[in-house]
């Protein structure tokens, strides 16, 4: 079964010569990916449990640098996004350009792709659904189901699948956006956390003349010592010796700076000596 007609080549063109920007799902870092992933992997599976007719699924996903294979159940899946990625045609792409499911069996496959069809049953695909995936108003993808040979999809098909596809709709714009902002923040404390010991380790080598090992080994025995995280102790110390360095040179006479509490105890102590 095929269903609707085609897209005509002017919006076809139109639609891949409009200039888009790569969405963050497909740059994410390597954590936020493995995340998306298996949160794509959960819902095609849950795909191929609530649509009958379908053995496989995937997520297709438009980049600026072509369509990409997402959270496919079967290895198969490979195979054919190679051949859609090379032909750069197929009902996936034909789904994200008409914005609309596409349905296509055995003999629209051969009518339309027929690159794709002298693949089909080595693939193992008699008829592909492809629903689209949309971003606000925008597809930015589609999940798509493929069905064995001797087998389709229904209007019910359709519809289940497009239900699920809202799923992953909210994965590629709520987690991954999430995900992603996740890692920034933890990427910029861990830049603010380096700098940091970087600047204590400074201050150790100029007070005992010892070598950048050496001060590390200071501020890791004293992060042990205290069961506090290495990054609180180099802080400690940088606040406490730029304290100390304030004081010394506040002119006589003035209002003197109130001094830090020892970062180490009650009592003063020379830092990590």
């Amino acid at each position: 079964m095929s269903g609707g007609s085609g897209a005509s080549g002017t919006d076809a063109r139109h639609r891949c010569a409009t200039p888009l920007r790569p969405p963050p799902w497909c740059s994410e870092a390597p954590p936020t990916r493995t995340l998306v992933d298996e949160q794509l992997r959960r819902i095609t599976r849950l795909a191929v449990a609530a649509v009958p007719a379908g053995h496989m699924a995937e997520v297709v996903v438009m980049c600026d640098h072509g369509p990409v294979s997402r959270g496919a159940t079967d290895p198969v899946s490979e195979a054919i996004a190679a051949l859609r990625r090379r032909i750069g045609r197929g009902p996936s792409i034909e789904a994200w350009v008409r914005g609309e499911a596409v349905h296509a069996d055995t003999a629209a496959i051969a009518a339309r792709w027929p690159e794709r069809a002298a693949q089909a049953e080595e693939f193992g695909v008699a008829a592909t659904l492809a629903v689209p995936v949309a971003a606000g108003d925008a597809p930015v993808g589609t999940l798509t189901l493929y069905a064995p040979i001797g087998r389709g999809f229904s209007r019910d098909d359709e519809r289940a699948a497009g239900a699920i596809a809202e799923k992953v709709a909210v994965v590629l714009a709520g987690l991954g956006l999430r995900a992603a902002s996740t890692e920034v923040r933890q990427l910029q404390e861990a830049l603010r956390s380096r700098a940091t010991i970087e600047q204590a380790k400074g201050i150790l080598i100029a007070l005992h003349h010892c070598n950048p090992d050496e001060a590390f080994a200071r501020l890791t025995t004293r992060s042990q010592h205290e069961n506090r995280k290495l990054r609180d102790v180099a802080a400690d110390l940088v606040a406490d010796l730029v304290a100390e360095h304030v004081a010394e040179h506040v002119a006589p006479g003035s209002l003197r700076p109130r001094r830090r509490p020892p970062p180490f105890g009650g009592r003063r102590v020379t830092p990590l000596g």
